[in-house]
């Protein structure tokens, strides 16, 4: 909800956040400009398409099965102008090894593997231009990528 409640209240966006975990339970929400979904993809479908701005998926593509992530990018990829994606850097070994352990272990979730330049290269033969930032950390490096659409 961190970012939510920046964009929303900060940058005066209308956010749709959307997290799995809203199935099961609902975090308190009171601001208006924050709409809340447990499906990504059924979420954008309720969206105008003059209203598909730009997309920002935060730690969130390390969870998930590669086929899936890449499934959910080929259909943003087509709806939205700007991707902006920070998530958990796999080139970053230890930091890598760390988070992975972190959420196996502690949080008991999924860990898959996630690295910036097959993003990147999806998204270029999408006609996205493309810019990524290292983010390092020592226990859990990220990395920032920001996509828009060419002629955009």
């Amino acid at each position: 909800m961190f970012w939510s409640e920046y964009f929303a209240n900060e940058l005066s966006l209308d956010v749709l956040a959307a997290d799995t975990s809203y199935a099961s339970f609902l975090p308190r929400n009171e601001n208006e400009k924050i709409s809340l979904h447990s499906d990504i993809l059924e979420a954008i479908r309720k969206i105008p398409p003059q209203q598909r701005n730009a997309i920002f998926i935060c730690d969130v593509i390390h969870h998930l099965e590669p086929a899936f992530w890449q499934e959910i990018l080929a259909k943003i990829s087509g709806l939205f102008d700007i991707i902006i994606i920070k998530d958990i850097d796999s080139n970053r070994k230890f930091g890598n090894f760390c988070s992975a352990a972190h959420d196996r272990i502690i949080n008991g979730t999924n860990f898959e593997n996630v690295y910036p330049s097959e993003i990147e290269k999806f998204l270029e033969q999408n006609n996205f231009c493309v810019k990524i930032t290292a983010m390092p950390k020592l226990w859990y490096p990220h990395f920032l990528l920001i996509a828009t659409k060419e002629g955009k």
